[in-house]
């Protein structure tokens, strides 16, 4: 089934007809606009902007991680470089067909109470489905060991801890991907 809103306790979006994702928390907002199953534009405001900024692509920090039926291409929007957003943006798109992604991050070992990430899924091919994998805890700490299957244009919420995701025979894996950097440990660069 297709989520097309995220309601966490400190983090919100939703994805609009118009092809745009609002990612928002207390004080910092996003919009990601989206052209042909790809990101467009990047804009975000904090509550102290009057208007939303254009996010220049030379300010994003792009990495490729793992190899094989794990490569895939990071691209972090916003970083711990980027004044004092607590709000994490990027994309991962994976490299292939059928690929896996998203190992868990050396913090994400530690189980906390309270990180809250969220992924929304651009697939391409169909059957334009994936399989989402989760153990850890939610942001209440409640413990979760399960896999669900995610469709193009949806959201998911994302547990602390291992949570890869594979694209089924054909499909190819893209998610921006959002999460609250409340603690200076829990960067991922």
């Amino acid at each position: 089934m297709s989520k097309l809103d995220i309601n966490l306790p400190n983090l919100k979006a939703f994805f609009d007809k118009k092809k745009q994702i609002f990612i928002s928390t207390k004080n910092e907002k996003i919009i990601i606009l989206l052209k042909k199953n790809n990101i467009d534009k990047v804009f975000y405001k904090n509550n102290e902007d009057l208007k939303f900024n254009l996010l220049r692509k030379s300010k994003f920090k792009v990495k490729i991680i793992g190899k094989n039926n794990f490569k895939r291409k990071v691209i972090h929007f916003l970083n711990h470089k980027f004044g004092n957003f607590k709000l994490r943006v990027g994309v991962t798109h994976h490299i292939g067909e059928g690929t896996w992604s998203s190992l868990p991050h050396k913090f994400e070992y530690h189980l906390e109470k309270g990180f809250e990430e969220f992924f929304f899924y651009l697939l391409k091919n169909k059957p334009k489905q994936a399989i989402q994998v989760g153990k850890g805890v939610w942001h209440n700490f409640k413990k979760v060991d399960s896999a669900w299957r995610v469709n193009n244009k949806s959201f998911s919420q994302i547990p602390m801890g291992y949570h890869p995701v594979v694209g089924l025979p054909n499909v190819k894996v893209s998610y921006v991907w959002a999460y609250l950097a409340k603690y200076k440990r829990w960067e991922k660069i």
